[in-house]
Protein backbone atom coordinates (compact mmCIF):
# COMPACT_ATOMS: atom_id res chain seq x y z
CA UNK A 1 0.00 0.00 0.00
CA UNK A 2 1.36 3.43 -0.94
CA UNK A 3 1.69 6.35 1.40
CA UNK A 4 -1.39 7.99 -0.09
CA UNK A 5 -3.43 4.81 0.33
CA UNK A 6 -2.25 4.48 3.93
CA UNK A 7 -3.32 8.04 4.66
CA UNK A 8 -6.72 7.44 3.13
CA UNK A 9 -7.16 4.26 5.18
CA UNK A 10 -6.20 6.04 8.40
CA UNK A 11 -8.58 8.90 7.58
CA UNK A 12 -11.47 6.46 6.99
CA UNK A 13 -10.73 4.59 10.22
CA UNK A 14 -10.57 7.85 12.16
CA UNK A 15 -13.87 9.00 10.62
CA UNK A 16 -15.53 5.71 11.59
CA UNK A 17 -14.16 5.97 15.13
CA UNK A 18 -15.42 9.56 15.41
CA UNK A 19 -18.85 8.48 14.13
CA UNK A 20 -19.09 5.66 16.67
CA UNK A 21 -17.93 7.95 19.47
CA UNK A 22 -20.47 10.61 18.44
CA UNK A 23 -23.28 8.03 18.51
CA UNK A 24 -22.25 6.87 21.97
CA UNK A 25 -21.95 10.48 23.12
CA UNK A 26 -25.49 11.15 21.86
CA UNK A 27 -26.81 8.12 23.73
CA UNK A 28 -25.10 9.29 26.92
CA UNK A 29 -26.62 12.74 26.46
CA UNK A 30 -30.08 11.20 26.16
CA UNK A 31 -29.46 9.08 29.25
CA UNK A 32 -28.40 12.19 31.17
CA UNK A 33 -31.53 14.02 30.10
CA UNK A 34 -33.68 11.06 31.16
CA UNK A 35 -31.92 10.87 34.53
CA UNK A 36 -32.37 14.59 35.12
CA UNK A 37 -36.07 14.43 34.21
CA UNK A 38 -36.69 11.39 36.44
CA UNK A 39 -34.87 13.03 39.36
CA UNK A 40 -36.92 16.23 38.96
CA UNK A 41 -40.18 14.27 38.80
CA UNK A 42 -39.36 12.24 41.92
CA UNK A 43 -38.32 15.41 43.77
CA UNK A 44 -41.57 17.14 42.81
CA UNK A 45 -43.76 14.20 43.84
CA UNK A 46 -41.92 13.80 47.16
CA UNK A 47 -42.42 17.44 48.04
CA UNK A 48 -46.10 17.22 47.07
CA UNK A 49 -46.45 14.26 49.43
CA UNK A 50 -44.84 16.22 52.25
CA UNK A 51 -47.37 19.02 51.73
CA UNK A 52 -50.26 16.52 51.64
CA UNK A 53 -49.13 15.05 54.98
CA UNK A 54 -49.26 18.48 56.57
CA UNK A 55 -52.78 18.99 55.18
CA UNK A 56 -53.82 15.54 56.49
CA UNK A 57 -52.59 16.40 59.97
CA UNK A 58 -54.45 19.75 59.98
CA UNK A 59 -57.70 18.15 58.78
CA UNK A 60 -57.56 15.53 61.54
CA UNK A 61 -56.87 18.14 64.20
CA UNK A 62 -60.09 19.92 63.12
CA UNK A 63 -62.04 16.97 64.59
CA UNK A 64 -61.72 18.48 68.05
CA UNK A 65 -61.73 22.18 67.10
CA UNK A 66 -64.61 24.21 68.46
CA UNK A 67 -67.24 25.21 65.95
CA UNK A 68 -66.11 22.75 63.23
CA UNK A 69 -68.37 20.17 61.64
CA UNK A 70 -67.10 16.64 62.20
CA UNK A 71 -68.64 15.26 59.02
CA UNK A 72 -66.83 17.71 56.74
CA UNK A 73 -63.41 17.01 58.19
CA UNK A 74 -63.79 13.24 58.31
CA UNK A 75 -64.70 13.30 54.62
CA UNK A 76 -61.68 15.51 53.98
CA UNK A 77 -59.32 13.15 55.83
CA UNK A 78 -60.73 10.13 53.97
CA UNK A 79 -60.00 11.80 50.64
CA UNK A 80 -56.50 12.79 51.80
CA UNK A 81 -55.71 9.23 52.88
CA UNK A 82 -56.78 7.84 49.50
CA UNK A 83 -54.72 10.48 47.66
CA UNK A 84 -51.66 9.76 49.82
CA UNK A 85 -51.88 6.01 49.10
CA UNK A 86 -52.07 6.66 45.35
CA UNK A 87 -49.13 9.08 45.42
CA UNK A 88 -47.02 6.67 47.43
CA UNK A 89 -47.68 3.97 44.84
CA UNK A 90 -46.56 6.32 42.04
CA UNK A 91 -43.50 7.36 44.02
CA UNK A 92 -42.59 3.71 44.60
CA UNK A 93 -42.74 3.03 40.85
CA UNK A 94 -40.57 6.05 40.09
CA UNK A 95 -37.92 5.14 42.65
CA UNK A 96 -34.70 3.75 41.14
CA UNK A 97 -32.72 3.46 44.38
CA UNK A 98 -33.33 0.41 46.58
CA UNK A 99 -33.07 2.54 49.74
CA UNK A 100 -35.70 4.92 48.40
CA UNK A 101 -38.05 2.03 47.76
CA UNK A 102 -37.53 0.76 51.29
CA UNK A 103 -38.33 4.18 52.79
CA UNK A 104 -41.47 4.49 50.67
CA UNK A 105 -42.61 1.06 51.86
CA UNK A 106 -42.07 2.17 55.47
CA UNK A 107 -44.05 5.35 54.75
CA UNK A 108 -46.91 3.29 53.34
CA UNK A 109 -46.94 1.14 56.50
CA UNK A 110 -46.98 4.28 58.65
CA UNK A 111 -49.88 5.65 56.60
CA UNK A 112 -51.85 2.43 57.17
CA UNK A 113 -51.24 2.80 60.93
CA UNK A 114 -52.39 6.39 60.76
CA UNK A 115 -55.60 5.33 58.99
CA UNK A 116 -56.39 2.87 61.82
CA UNK A 117 -55.67 5.53 64.44
CA UNK A 118 -57.90 7.97 62.54
CA UNK A 119 -60.81 5.53 62.78
CA UNK A 120 -60.54 5.46 66.56
CA UNK A 121 -60.20 9.26 66.74
CA UNK A 122 -63.33 9.65 64.62
CA UNK A 123 -65.28 7.38 66.96
CA UNK A 124 -64.27 9.45 69.99
CA UNK A 125 -65.05 12.71 68.22
CA UNK A 126 -68.43 11.47 67.01
CA UNK A 127 -69.30 10.29 70.57
CA UNK A 128 -68.34 13.77 71.74
CA UNK A 129 -65.39 12.38 73.74
CA UNK A 130 -63.12 15.20 72.69
CA UNK A 131 -60.51 14.60 75.37
CA UNK A 132 -59.81 11.04 74.20
CA UNK A 133 -59.93 12.12 70.57
CA UNK A 134 -57.47 14.96 71.26
CA UNK A 135 -55.11 12.57 73.02
CA UNK A 136 -54.98 10.31 69.95
CA UNK A 137 -54.79 13.13 67.42
CA UNK A 138 -52.14 15.28 69.11
CA UNK A 139 -50.21 12.36 70.55
CA UNK A 140 -49.94 9.20 68.45
CA UNK A 141 -51.39 10.82 65.34
CA UNK A 142 -48.81 13.62 65.38
CA UNK A 143 -45.94 11.16 65.82
CA UNK A 144 -47.21 9.00 62.95
CA UNK A 145 -47.40 11.94 60.57
CA UNK A 146 -43.91 13.01 61.66
CA UNK A 147 -42.63 9.49 60.96
CA UNK A 148 -44.43 9.45 57.61
CA UNK A 149 -42.86 12.78 56.60
CA UNK A 150 -39.41 11.58 57.71
CA UNK A 151 -39.66 8.42 55.57
CA UNK A 152 -40.66 10.48 52.53
CA UNK A 153 -37.72 12.84 53.10
CA UNK A 154 -35.33 9.88 53.49
CA UNK A 155 -36.65 8.37 50.26
CA UNK A 156 -36.16 11.71 48.49
CA UNK A 157 -32.60 12.01 49.77
CA UNK A 158 -31.71 8.41 48.80
CA UNK A 159 -33.15 8.83 45.31
CA UNK A 160 -31.38 12.16 44.82
CA UNK A 161 -28.04 10.63 45.80
CA UNK A 162 -28.61 7.67 43.50
CA UNK A 163 -29.49 9.89 40.55
CA UNK A 164 -26.45 12.13 41.21
CA UNK A 165 -24.16 9.08 41.15
CA UNK A 166 -25.72 7.97 37.87
CA UNK A 167 -25.16 11.42 36.38
CA UNK A 168 -21.51 11.38 37.47
CA UNK A 169 -21.01 8.01 35.83
CA UNK A 170 -22.57 9.27 32.61
CA UNK A 171 -20.38 12.38 32.63
CA UNK A 172 -17.33 10.17 33.20
CA UNK A 173 -18.34 8.13 30.13
CA UNK A 174 -18.55 11.34 28.12
CA UNK A 175 -15.09 12.36 29.24
CA UNK A 176 -13.73 8.94 28.36
CA UNK A 177 -15.31 9.18 24.89
CA UNK A 178 -13.92 12.66 24.31
CA UNK A 179 -10.48 11.68 25.58
CA UNK A 180 -10.53 8.49 23.54
CA UNK A 181 -11.32 10.36 20.33
CA UNK A 182 -8.60 12.92 21.06
CA UNK A 183 -6.07 10.18 21.86
CA UNK A 184 -7.03 8.24 18.75
CA UNK A 185 -6.62 11.37 16.64
CA UNK A 186 -3.19 11.99 18.16
CA UNK A 187 -2.21 8.37 17.50
CA UNK A 188 -3.25 8.65 13.85
CA UNK A 189 -1.32 11.91 13.52
CA UNK A 190 1.79 10.26 14.96
CA UNK A 191 1.37 7.34 12.56
CA UNK A 192 1.14 9.74 9.63
CA UNK A 193 4.07 11.82 10.91
CA UNK A 194 6.47 8.93 11.49
CA UNK A 195 5.29 6.52 8.81
CA UNK A 196 8.07 5.77 6.34
CA UNK A 197 7.75 7.30 2.92
CA UNK A 198 7.25 5.28 -0.24
CA UNK A 199 10.14 2.97 -1.01
CA UNK A 200 12.62 4.49 -3.42
CA UNK A 201 12.53 3.03 -6.85
CA UNK A 202 15.59 0.92 -7.59
CA UNK A 203 17.74 2.33 -10.37
CA UNK A 204 17.36 0.10 -13.37
CA UNK A 205 20.75 0.25 -15.04
CA UNK A 206 19.77 -0.19 -18.67
CA UNK A 207 16.71 2.14 -19.05
CA UNK A 208 18.28 4.91 -16.93
CA UNK A 209 21.56 4.69 -18.83
CA UNK A 210 19.79 4.86 -22.16
CA UNK A 211 17.77 7.92 -21.16
CA UNK A 212 20.62 9.95 -19.75
CA UNK A 213 23.35 8.96 -22.18
CA UNK A 214 21.11 9.86 -25.15
CA UNK A 215 20.30 13.17 -23.42
CA UNK A 216 16.92 13.68 -25.09
CA UNK A 217 15.74 17.23 -25.70
CA UNK A 218 15.01 19.17 -22.55
CA UNK A 219 11.62 20.83 -22.08
CA UNK A 220 13.31 24.19 -21.52
CA UNK A 221 15.79 25.91 -23.80
CA UNK A 222 19.37 24.69 -23.17
CA UNK A 223 21.50 26.92 -21.04
CA UNK A 224 25.14 27.66 -21.71
CA UNK A 225 28.08 29.12 -19.86
CA UNK A 226 31.38 30.71 -20.84
CA UNK A 227 32.22 33.52 -23.17
CA UNK A 228 29.46 32.59 -25.64
CA UNK A 229 26.69 32.85 -23.04
CA UNK A 230 23.88 34.99 -24.51
CA UNK A 231 20.98 34.25 -22.16
CA UNK A 232 20.75 34.59 -18.38
CA UNK A 233 20.56 31.36 -16.45
CA UNK A 234 17.86 31.31 -13.77
CA UNK A 235 19.17 28.50 -11.61
CA UNK A 236 17.36 27.18 -8.57
CA UNK A 237 19.46 27.39 -5.44
CA UNK A 238 19.92 23.86 -4.14
CA UNK A 239 22.83 24.60 -1.78
CA UNK A 240 20.94 23.13 1.12
CA UNK A 241 20.08 19.89 -0.68
CA UNK A 242 23.41 19.31 -2.47
CA UNK A 243 26.98 19.53 -1.14
CA UNK A 244 29.23 22.28 -2.51
CA UNK A 245 31.54 21.41 -5.35
CA UNK A 246 35.11 20.45 -4.39
CA UNK A 247 37.17 23.12 -6.13
CA UNK A 248 40.41 21.87 -4.58
CA UNK A 249 39.70 18.39 -5.88
CA UNK A 250 38.88 19.83 -9.30
CA UNK A 251 42.20 21.70 -9.41
CA UNK A 252 44.15 18.59 -8.45
CA UNK A 253 42.21 16.60 -11.06
CA UNK A 254 43.17 19.05 -13.82
CA UNK A 255 46.84 18.82 -12.78
CA UNK A 256 46.69 15.03 -12.96
CA UNK A 257 44.97 15.19 -16.37
CA UNK A 258 47.84 17.35 -17.59
CA UNK A 259 50.33 14.70 -16.44
CA UNK A 260 48.63 11.76 -18.22
CA UNK A 261 51.07 9.85 -20.38
CA UNK A 262 49.15 6.60 -20.87
CA UNK A 263 45.51 6.20 -21.93
CA UNK A 264 45.10 3.44 -19.34
CA UNK A 265 45.08 6.18 -16.72
CA UNK A 266 41.90 7.75 -18.13
CA UNK A 267 39.30 5.39 -16.49
CA UNK A 268 40.62 6.20 -13.02
CA UNK A 269 40.54 9.91 -13.83
CA UNK A 270 36.95 9.60 -15.07
CA UNK A 271 36.03 8.09 -11.70
CA UNK A 272 37.54 11.17 -10.00
CA UNK A 273 35.56 13.44 -12.32
CA UNK A 274 32.31 11.77 -11.20
CA UNK A 275 33.25 12.48 -7.57
CA UNK A 276 34.10 16.12 -8.21
CA UNK A 277 30.82 16.72 -10.11
CA UNK A 278 28.78 14.42 -7.86
CA UNK A 279 27.82 12.57 -11.04
CA UNK A 280 26.26 9.14 -11.44
CA UNK A 281 28.25 8.49 -14.59
CA UNK A 282 30.16 10.07 -17.45
CA UNK A 283 30.27 9.32 -21.19
CA UNK A 284 32.72 10.74 -23.72
CA UNK A 285 31.14 11.17 -27.16
CA UNK A 286 33.78 11.53 -29.90
CA UNK A 287 33.06 12.86 -33.38
CA UNK A 288 33.69 10.60 -36.36
CA UNK A 289 36.30 11.72 -38.96
CA UNK A 290 33.60 13.42 -41.04
CA UNK A 291 32.15 15.25 -38.05
CA UNK A 292 28.61 14.10 -38.92
CA UNK A 293 27.90 11.97 -35.86
CA UNK A 294 29.03 11.38 -32.29
CA UNK A 295 30.12 7.95 -31.12
CA UNK A 296 30.01 6.88 -27.42
CA UNK A 297 33.66 5.98 -26.85
CA UNK A 298 34.48 5.93 -23.13
CA UNK A 299 32.12 5.68 -20.16
CA UNK A 300 32.30 5.37 -16.40
CA UNK A 301 29.47 4.50 -13.99
CA UNK A 302 27.38 2.49 -16.48
CA UNK A 303 27.36 -1.16 -17.59
CA UNK A 304 29.72 -1.92 -20.45
CA UNK A 305 26.81 -3.14 -22.57
CA UNK A 306 25.23 0.33 -22.50
CA UNK A 307 27.71 1.78 -25.02
CA UNK A 308 26.96 -0.95 -27.55
CA UNK A 309 23.22 -0.30 -27.40
CA UNK A 310 23.38 3.50 -27.48
CA UNK A 311 24.46 3.86 -31.05
CA UNK A 312 25.54 7.16 -32.53
CA UNK A 313 24.03 10.64 -32.37
CA UNK A 314 23.73 12.67 -35.55
CA UNK A 315 25.29 16.11 -35.55
CA UNK A 316 21.95 17.77 -36.33
CA UNK A 317 19.97 15.81 -33.71
CA UNK A 318 17.66 17.80 -31.46
CA UNK A 319 19.24 17.03 -28.09
CA UNK A 320 21.72 18.53 -25.65
CA UNK A 321 24.60 16.29 -26.75
CA UNK A 322 24.42 17.30 -30.41
CA UNK A 323 23.75 20.95 -29.50
CA UNK A 324 26.83 21.12 -27.26
CA UNK A 325 28.93 19.67 -30.11
CA UNK A 326 27.52 21.99 -32.79
CA UNK A 327 27.72 25.17 -30.72
CA UNK A 328 30.85 24.29 -28.70
CA UNK A 329 29.10 25.46 -25.57
CA UNK A 330 27.95 23.83 -22.34
CA UNK A 331 24.35 22.59 -22.42
CA UNK A 332 22.27 21.06 -19.66
CA UNK A 333 19.33 18.70 -19.22
CA UNK A 334 17.20 19.74 -16.29
CA UNK A 335 16.60 17.11 -13.64
CA UNK A 336 13.56 16.72 -11.40
CA UNK A 337 12.35 14.76 -8.36
CA UNK A 338 12.23 11.51 -10.34
CA UNK A 339 15.35 11.73 -12.49
CA UNK A 340 18.86 13.16 -12.54
CA UNK A 341 19.95 16.04 -14.70
CA UNK A 342 22.97 16.27 -16.99
CA UNK A 343 25.78 18.65 -17.95
CA UNK A 344 27.20 18.34 -21.48
CA UNK A 345 30.55 20.13 -22.00
CA UNK A 346 32.33 20.34 -25.37
CA UNK A 347 35.80 18.86 -25.92
CA UNK A 348 37.55 21.74 -27.67
CA UNK A 349 41.02 21.53 -29.22
CA UNK A 350 42.98 24.15 -31.19
CA UNK A 351 41.32 22.83 -34.31
CA UNK A 352 37.76 22.93 -33.01
CA UNK A 353 35.26 20.77 -31.14
CA UNK A 354 36.03 17.04 -31.36
CA UNK A 355 33.32 15.69 -29.02
CA UNK A 356 31.52 16.23 -25.75
CA UNK A 357 31.67 15.03 -22.14
CA UNK A 358 28.18 14.14 -20.81
CA UNK A 359 27.86 13.87 -17.00
CA UNK A 360 24.67 12.68 -15.30
CA UNK A 361 24.51 14.76 -12.08
CA UNK A 362 22.36 14.46 -8.97
CA UNK A 363 20.41 16.95 -6.83
CA UNK A 364 19.76 19.33 -9.76
CA UNK A 365 23.43 20.38 -9.73
CA UNK A 366 23.26 21.07 -13.46
CA UNK A 367 21.51 24.34 -12.56
CA UNK A 368 24.49 25.66 -10.58
CA UNK A 369 26.98 27.94 -12.32
CA UNK A 370 30.02 26.54 -10.51
CA UNK A 371 29.17 22.97 -11.52
CA UNK A 372 28.85 23.89 -15.17
CA UNK A 373 32.08 25.90 -14.99
CA UNK A 374 34.06 23.02 -13.47
CA UNK A 375 32.59 20.62 -16.05
CA UNK A 376 33.73 22.95 -18.81
CA UNK A 377 37.24 23.20 -17.32
CA UNK A 378 37.57 19.43 -16.92
CA UNK A 379 36.27 18.86 -20.46
CA UNK A 380 38.83 21.30 -21.83
CA UNK A 381 41.60 19.41 -20.05
CA UNK A 382 40.25 16.08 -21.32
CA UNK A 383 40.22 17.41 -24.88
CA UNK A 384 44.01 17.57 -24.83
CA UNK A 385 44.07 13.78 -24.34
CA UNK A 386 41.73 12.85 -27.18
CA UNK A 387 44.29 13.17 -29.94
CA UNK A 388 41.76 13.29 -32.78
CA UNK A 389 42.39 15.75 -35.62
CA UNK A 390 39.80 18.52 -35.93
CA UNK A 391 38.29 17.02 -39.07
CA UNK A 392 34.78 17.71 -37.87
CA UNK A 393 35.35 21.45 -37.58
CA UNK A 394 37.10 21.61 -40.97
CA UNK A 395 34.33 19.63 -42.60
CA UNK A 396 31.70 21.92 -41.17
CA UNK A 397 33.51 24.99 -42.51
CA UNK A 398 33.85 23.36 -45.94
CA UNK A 399 30.12 22.76 -46.10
Amino acid sequence: MGRRGARLTIAVLFALACGAAAWQYFRVERAQAAQAEAAATFERNARTLATAIVELRAAQQAYVAAGQGIDYWTTRVTGNLASLHARLDVLRQDAAAADAGAHIAAASTALDGFARLDGRARGYATADQRLLASDLIFGNGFEMTQSLAAEIEAARSAESSFRADAMRRLRARQQVLAGGVAGLGLLFLLILAFAPGPPSRPHEAEPTTTRLLDLAPATAAPTTIGPALDEPVFAIDRAVAAPPIDLTGAAELCLDLARVSDTEQIPALLERITRVLDAKGIVLWIADPDGRELVPTVAHGYPASSLARLGTIQRDSDNATAAAFREARVHTVKGDMLGNGAVVAPLITPGGCVGVMAAEVRNEREQRDEVRAVASIVAAQLATLIGIPPVAQAHAKAN
